[in-house]
């Protein structure tokens, strides 16, 4: 399967905040979320700025030129790199899509990484714990959230380079 991983533009905004409506109804299920009066769910105080600020950068999840997901990367301020939302289509799931683009994110930019989960969230705890000890070896650090809805968090090192946009 030819999973690829594409820089979302401007133009691709719109796609990412069509699917962000089906993220946020998935994570509806673990956290106090709710859609607005009009049916929608609002986009957060931090999505706009992954189309203006160098330090975010949204990728489109791409199978056979179809999209069928995305991933939001943070590089903080120590340059740790964080997974700060992730999310494949519900039919694409199980097929090992989510399993490659996670990889092919972790070696795209390399250095330190951060991925937190919701504290509810068993099915992404499972997920990420898989994902990370094969692509580490099971050399990752695991420790709780400071979120308000506290979870957990694996801290690793990744062996990419980090590309520019």
């Amino acid at each position: 399967m030819a999973v690829r991983l594409r820089m979302a533009t401007a133009a691709d905004k719109p796609v990412v905040e069509r699917l962000w409506q089906l993220y946020l109804h998935d994570l509806s299920a673990f956290e106090d979320t709710e859609p607005g009066a009009s049916g929608v769910f609002g986009p957060g105080p931090y999505f706009d700025l992954y189309w203006s600020e160098r330090a975010r950068h949204p990728l489109l999840i791409q199978v056979h030129g179809r999209v069928v997901g995305f991933a939001l990367v943070r590089r903080l301020d120590d340059g740790t790199h964080q997974m700060a939302e992730f999310f494949v289509l519900r039919g694409e799931r199980r097929r090992g899509i989510g399993r490659a683009a996670a990889l092919a994110v972790f070696e795209r930019f390399g250095g330190w990484w951060e991925v937190a989960q919701l504290r509810d969230n068993g099915p992404a705890r499972a997920f990420w714990r898989t994902v990370i000890t094969e692509y580490t070896g099971g050399r990752y650090e695991e420790r709780a959230t400071d979120s308000p809805v506290a979870g957990v968090k694996q801290l690793f090192r990744a062996s990419g380079q980090e590309r520019s946009r």
